[in-house]
């Protein structure tokens, strides 16, 4: 029970950030809201504004929606006679009578919102524990490297390279990798400093290393360094998954690594469990993984959508209706396939 509440706490947060990115949107360019729901079946609450979008909180938590006047359907498979019989003040509320950069914009603005509540919650993390950088301790030294050759140990501090002072763990790759091939070092150990000096020719790829891994830490942060680390985090993480989609795809991972509710539900009780920092760092997470998920261009997900745009503004035509239909399908096809392989793996993992 207490991986449910904690599921539907985490779902609830990411899916209403995603759909209040596609309401704001939609209500900047006047297009009228006329529901906006977070889950699906039957109402449990509801309500409706002054601008008549009836707010509703659904039994079912498995993600949510908002329903924009006039997007029953996609501008090609409306009756084109009854477009041109609505009235002025229904074409201005209507999201398909507006132009498609806007109807882009709507969107596109789901999965942007998602991307920034992670930017946010990483963000928050930093501030709070500080961020993570390497210390110029060394943790372990590889055995036949030239650290071994020099006679380098677990525990030894290193100090200054070629005369310049190493104040953490970048400094060393940093200044290694800026100087000549003639290297000098020192080092501590056991409080009492010890030189030495060695050749570094450089590798293959142009790097230079010692064949050393250096002891972690937490650092306090700024809030430039932690807004500087949150951008890296949405980049690299953001390039990982997507990597790791690729591979799946190619078959270089097996299906088995694609979770589903479950999981989350599990994962999401074990992060509120652990610290208040490790369950915003989990929803931050999990929202970036569901914006990006949702750019993919698999028609029935915002990125799909983004697509068609995409190729009917390079054509200049728009897409044929019986092709959306038919990718339509196929994608809905898609996603069902995805969802009870997920189902499927969270159920053997239990069993």
């Amino acid at each position: 029970m207490e991986h449910f509440i904690w599921f539907v706490v985490v779902i609830s947060i990411v899916v209403f950030v995603h759909e209040f990115g596609h309401f704001c949107v939609a209500r900047i360019y006047g297009i009228e809201v006329q529901k906006f729901s977070i889950g699906f079946g039957p109402a449990l609450f509801k309500f409706v504004d002054k601008k008549g979008t009836q707010w509703i909180l659904s039994m079912v938590p498995m993600g949510g929606y908002v329903k924009l006047y006039g997007d029953d359907a996609d501008p090609s498979f409306v009756d084109s006679e009854k477009m041109l019989n609505i009235s002025e003040e229904e074409r201005n509320k209507s999201f398909y009578c507006k132009p498609s950069r806007q109807q882009a914009l709507v969107i596109a603005a789901g999965p942007f919102a998602n991307y920034l509540l992670s930017f946010l919650c990483f963000f928050i993390v930093f501030m709070m524990v500080g961020i993570p950088k390497l210390d110029s301790r060394i943790a372990t030294v590889q055995e036949s490297s030239v650290a071994s050759v020099i006679g380098l140990r677990s525990n030894d501090i290193i100090i200054k390279i070629d005369d310049q002072l190493i104040e953490d763990g970048t400094d060393i790759k940093k200044v290694l990798n800026s100087g000549e091939e003639e290297v000098s070092l020192k080092f501590l150990r056991n409080n009492e400093e010890f030189s030495v000096n060695f050749k570094l020719p450089f590798d293959e790829s142009g790097a230079r290393a010692l064949g050393i891994t250096l002891t972690p830490k937490i650092e306090k942060a700024s809030v430039f360094e932690s807004l500087k680390f949150s951008f890296q985090h949405i980049y690299l993480m953001s390039k990982m998954m997507l990597f790791g989609i690729f591979d799946i795809i190619t078959g270089k991972i097996g299906i088995e690594q694609i979770s589903g509710p479950i999981k989350i539900a599990e994962y999401s009780s074990k992060a509120a469990a652990q610290s208040l920092d490790s369950f915003i760092w989990f929803i931050a997470l999990i929202s970036l993984n569901l914006g990006l998920v949702n750019l993919l261009p698999i028609p029935m997900l915002d990125g799909g959508r983004l697509f068609f745009y995409f190729i009917e503004a390079i054509t200049n035509n728009p897409i044929k209706k019986n092709t959306k239909i038919i990718a339509l399908k196929l994608g809905l096809f898609i996603l069902v396939t995805l969802m009870l392989v997920a189902l499927f793996n969270d159920v053997v993992s239990l069993l």
